[in-house]
């Protein structure tokens, strides 16, 4: 990440250098691209604010259900020099990365605003074409039946995934990122006094207003 931002800076990706504010950065990524923010944003003094989705490095395994150290647990470092504005989006059924372990995370965040959970939503909630792709993920279970030897087994896993029709639909998740996750860049970027005030307003209240249920902590 600290490489595109050197690229894009430095004007060598088709960008003019006057279309780029150094002093405006934001980063965000979903799962292992989570884990990729909060990595980069403690070691790139350039990152103003991140926004990590469902993101991996909790102290639960890699994979739900995997044996053994979690590697990016173990390389996650949360010990930064200075405050930076986290909003984490996370989903309450998680069968990847299971809420308990990104909790961890999130209460160790050195300026970590909120941590917005999507109710009744899991891991592909935070991907384009969120039925599809958690359709398509589900259905991975099928043949991965009895997983590898020494490892977990996948398919028992992804058994346990609900079907889309029984999980929140995926504009909830839409209307989670382009409502709070763009407010928390307006805000700690732009500076914007509407995204400053709805980020510190009755966030469960809003995303209600509009249909969608999360639980704020």
């Amino acid at each position: 990440s600290s490489f595109v931002l050197d690229e894009l800076l430095g004007g060598r990706a088709g960008l003019e250098s006057n279309q780029l504010d150094p002093e405006r950065v934001g980063i965000t990524g979903h799962s292992f691209g989570g884990w990729t923010t909060l990595t980069t944003t403690g070691h790139d003094d350039r990152v103003k604010a991140a926004l990590p989705l469902a993101p991996a490095g909790g102290d639960t395994p890699l994979v739900a259900g995997a044996p053994g150290p979690n590697p990016l647990a173990e390389s996650l470092s949360l010990d930064w020099d200075r405050d930076v504005p986290t909003l984490y989006l996370v989903a309450e059924l998680d069968t990847l990365l299971p809420l308990d372990g990104i909790r961890g995370i999130y209460q160790r965040t050195r300026g970590a605003t909120h941590m917005v959970v999507l109710q009744n939503a899991d891991h592909m909630h935070f991907c384009d074409e969120v039925e599809q792709i958690h359709e398509i993920f589900r259905a991975m279970g099928g043949m991965m039946q009895g997983g590898l030897e020494g490892g977990p087994d996948f398919g028992a896993i992804l058994a346990q995934i609900k079907p889309a029709a029984e999980l929140c639909p995926g504009e909830h998740a839409y209307a989670l990122l382009q409502g709070l996750g763009l407010a928390h860049m307006d805000s700690h970027l732009r500076g914007e006094a509407a995204a400053r005030s709805l980020l510190s307003g009755d966030l469960q209240g809003v995303m209600a207003e509009r249909g969608v249920a999360v639980k704020v902590e």
